[in-house]
């Protein structure tokens, strides 16, 4: 898995995030998530599912 991931940078891809949350989670509430998660890790991409 880490060989993986060491590929990955070494070519400038980005780290993924995802997140899967259940229809009782609004999409405002994911947006403010995303928000907070983006101001400190700037570097992640993003994958959102409603399970």
């Amino acid at each position: 898995m880490w060989e993986v991931r060491a590929r990955r940078i070494g070519r400038g891809e980005k780290e993924m995030l995802r997140l899967g949350h259940t229809p009782a989670v609004t999409g405002e509430e994911v947006i403010a998530l995303l928000r907070q998660v983006g101001a400190v890790h700037p570097h992640l991409a993003t994958e959102v599912n409603q399970r």
